[in-house]
């Protein structure tokens, strides 16, 4: 069920959200619902494994293909850029995948991501995405009773546009074919992270209106930074940004190979591509003496230190399992040029960082980080000790 922005709930709203308040019933015909257990993420997962194992030959090796995107917020101007390009590389252009995972910013790339190269053109407003384009801050009096500094109207639009109905019906054949697409958002009474199946919900029987409506409340939940946005509703429960948990989650995946590979008695491999959208690198330099200025320092050391605690959590995860293959890239771009902006979306920021995910893309070869490379970067002098 998805309803009204959260605040609803106890204050005033910042914004009325344009999502249809009244609360949508799990999806009719065994479609099943967008929140899933962990063990539903498996048995998902399997499913999408046993559909390719009955393609091919009694005892030929399967690869199951996984795209992980992380969280990043502006960054995620990298990740839109790296995905575009990709698509368009001469050498190994972007293979369709067969389970799609993101949180924050990630979430919102992954249903492109899924839904195939045909949509990029959907990302290309991350190329110099400004401020405006994604919030609206709140200022004066009505800061003193609003839920969070800024309102997310703008974001909620750019999401609206980007979920056509076309990239919706996509992404519901996606998951008809057996490729998953699950995003991740906290829960904010639990504080347990939860999963959402984004193809499910595409692919259901709902009205076209109100699966846009689930899909952009789900997507807002998932990227919506504490103190910068407020929490979402979603069947009644306050859901945040999925990056304070993990930034980088993989859910159930190996239990399900395993399953899998006994069940045939085949070798199951996973090849996971990681999509980093953050630099590992944080500015260095004075703090104007402003609240929100503070805040957005504060989050962006928060935002690093979940990141590289993720990607460490990820590669020892790999390392210890040998049907893993794991291998990244991170939006590392010079932005001194842009200076040390104070605004939590910079137009000349996502612009940089939107060409050299392009030029990444395109690159031949991709320059892939194996485990070791990634795991040194985040143990970097930028961890946060001298």
């Amino acid at each position: 069920m998805c309803g009204p922005t959260a605040v609803d709930r106890a204050v005033a709203p910042v914004s009325q959200s344009t999502t249809d308040p009244a609360l949508i019933a799990p999806p009719p015909d065994g479609a099943g619902g967008m929140l899933i257990t962990m063990g539903e993420a498996r048995a998902r997962v399997a499913d999408t494994i046993r559909d390719r194992a009955a393609t091919t030959g009694d005892r030929t090796p399967l690869t199951l293909r996984v795209l992980v995107l992380s969280a990043g917020g502006q960054y995620g101007a990298y990740g839109a850029g790296f995905l575009t390009g990709w698509s368009q590389n001469a050498r190994t252009p972007r293979p369709a995948f067969d389970l799609v995972t993101g949180v924050s910013a990630g979430a919102i790339l992954s249903v492109v991501a899924q839904a195939g190269p045909r949509f990029d053109p959907l990302l290309s407003p991350w190329n110099g995405l400004d401020e405006p384009s994604v919030l609206r801050r709140i200022r004066g009096p009505g800061l003193l009773r609003a839920p969070a500094l800024s309102d997310p109207a703008p974001l909620e639009r750019l999401i609206r546009t980007q979920l056509s109905d076309d990239l919706i019906a996509a992404l519901g054949a996606r998951d008809t074919d057996g490729a998953r697409t699950l995003i991740s958002a906290v829960d904010l009474e639990s504080t347990r992270a939860q999963v959402f199946d984004l193809g499910a919900l595409a692919g259901s029987n709902l009205p076209i209106d109100r699966k846009r409506d689930c899909l952009t409340e789900t997507l807002l939940a998932s990227a919506a930074v504490p103190g910068l946005f407020p929490p979402r509703n979603i069947d009644g429960r306050l859901y945040y940004d999925g990056g304070l948990r993990d930034q980088l989650f993989l859910a159930s995946v190996d239990a399900a190979r395993d399953e899998v590979a006994r069940e045939t008695g085949r070798q199951v491999t996973v090849e996971a591509r990681v999509v980093l959208n953050g630099a590992l690198d944080l500015p260095d330099g004075p703090v104007r003496d402003t609240l929100p200025d503070y805040f957005l320092r504060a989050f962006r050391i928060l935002g690093d230190e979940v990141l590289r605690n993720s990607v460490s959590r990820v590669i020892d995860f790999a390392a210890k399992r040998p049907h893993w293959r794991l291998s990244g890239v991170v939006g590392q771009v010079d932005l001194a040029a842009c200076g040390d902006s104070a605004l939590a979306f910079d137009a000349c920021v996502t612009g940089a960082l939107f060409r050299q995910g392009l030029a990444d893309g395109r690159a031949v070869p991709i320059d892939w980080l194996g485990p070791a490379e990634l795991g040194a970067l985040a143990l970097s002098p930028g961890a946060g000790t001298e």
